[in-house]
């Protein structure tokens, strides 16, 4: 019985057209660079229906790529942020409506959890 082959074509970067769907004008928008990966996510929502609210906390546990990470963005569009805590202690960060800048106490190294 004759082997059986198969090829695939896998393409990325700049070799990809992502200009089928653009409109006229359209500029790219490139993704930020990471400096940590999220493994896990906790989110506990609460709604409150009669005063059209959704407040609720998230806990994230990320790992960063390089040593020295002293900042983890986080898209949080259109959120209040009242507080953050890092390894339960209160922590520093600046929101701008669109981007959540958590600062970490120190530069945390690769494999360790922040």
């Amino acid at each position: 019985m004759p082997e059986r082959s198969e090829s695939y074509l896998v393409t990325c970067g700049r070799g990809f057209d992502s200009t089928v769907h653009a409109l006229p004008g359209d500029r790219p928008v490139w993704p930020r660079d990471r400096g940590a990966a999220l493994k896990h996510s906790r989110i506990a929502v609460v709604l409150d229906t009669a005063n059209k609210q959704v407040s609720g906390t998230v806990t994230h546990t990320a790992v960063p790529f390089n040593d020295g990470l002293t900042e983890l963005a986080l898209d949080a569009v259109d959120m209040q942020i009242k507080r953050i805590q890092i390894n339960g202690k209160r922590g520093r960060f600046e929101y701008d409506g669109e981007l959540l800048r958590v600062r970490l106490p120190r530069g945390v190294k690769p494999g360790g959890r922040s």
